[in-house]
């Protein structure tokens, strides 16, 4: 969450600090692409009402495919108890690549 939590700094004046929220609306989102890796998938989404990075989000989901994904009407792209998300890299071609190498690793854990 960062250290101002759901909130990131906005602006500064001598006394006061404004705060917007950046939260992605969970019903608001466009799907750019996914990989499937086993049981596992990693999608890119846009949610755009985001700010931050643009609003992009690199998810990593457990049991989920690019289908059921494309069906959903809602994706919260944070982590609790009843979501399949697992993982959450930086929006970019290094955190692309870090989703891949965990996906591969945990098929890998998997077949020992």
């Amino acid at each position: 969450m960062g250290a101002f939590g759901k909130h990131c700094y906005s602006e500064q004046s001598e006394t006061k600090i404004k705060y917007i929220k950046i939260n992605p609306n969970t019903e608001k989102f466009e799907i750019l692409k996914t990989y499937q890796i086993g049981i596992y998938l990693i999608a890119m989404l846009e949610y755009p009402n985001c700010t931050n990075y643009k609003g992009l989000k690199v998810l990593v989901f457990d049991g989920e495919t690019p289908t059921s994904l494309k069906r959903k009407t809602k994706i919260d792209p944070h982590f609790y108890e009843e979501s399949n998300v697992i993982a959450r890299f930086k929006p970019d071609a290094f955190g692309w690549e870090s989703a891949t190498i965990l996906c591969i690793e945990l098929i890998k854990k998997e077949l020992k």
